[in-house]
């Protein structure tokens, strides 16, 4: 087997956009999450003030605050709402369960390397990184030697899981902009 079968064989393992799609659907789980629960509390959404017109400010934000949320999750579960859905479980390396420590540090190492804290621009070469280090080497450089991912196989009910998830998401999303422009 040469060298380059090797890599788009180590490739397919690290599943690129499987993970990417997980981070994304936490960032929307979070946002919607948080929207929901100050207009239950009948408070004004603080996303609105500030990131109405600024999708890029938004991404920062939400990435940002989602940090401790998703580092406390993977040291207690191993996966988070977005992961679970798409079949990914984030082990350590050596211990099995990640150390509340080594999850914040994985989280800020996604946040700052992974996608660049969200700044334009430098977020899609960041990106573009994290995905060649994926199809080039099966791991990422925040995982590398630390932690393992492991990913489920797609089978039909998580495929459908998967779509459900989108659909409710982009729904919810719609509901709350437009809740937003109506008040």
């Amino acid at each position: 087997m040469g060298a380059v079968s090797l890599a788009r064989e180590v490739g397919r393992s690290g599943k690129p956009f499987r993970r990417f799609l997980a981070r994304m659907l936490d960032y929307e789980v979070f946002f919607v999450a948080v929207a929901v629960a100050f207009s239950l509390a009948g408070r004004a959404d603080p996303l609105r003030r500030s990131f109405a017109n600024d999708g890029f400010l938004a991404l920062m934000a939400i990435s940002f605050f989602w940090i401790p949320i998703e580092a406390l999750l993977l040291s207690i579960c191993g996966v988070t709402p977005g992961k679970a859905i798409c079949g990914i479980r984030v082990r350590s390396e050596l211990a099995g369960r990640i150390h509340p420590r080594a999850a914040v540090d994985r989280s800020l190492s996604v946040w700052v390397f992974g996608i660049s804290g969200g700044f334009p621009i430098a977020y899609l070469v960041a990106m573009e990184q994290a995905y060649r280090d994926l199809t080039e080497r099966g791991e990422t450089g925040w995982d590398r030697s630390k932690f393992k991912v492991e990913a489920r196989p797609l089978g039909f009910g998580r495929r459908l899981l998967i779509g459900a998830a989108i659909i409710a998401l982009v729904l919810a999303g719609g509901v709350l902009i437009a809740q937003r422009s109506t008040t």
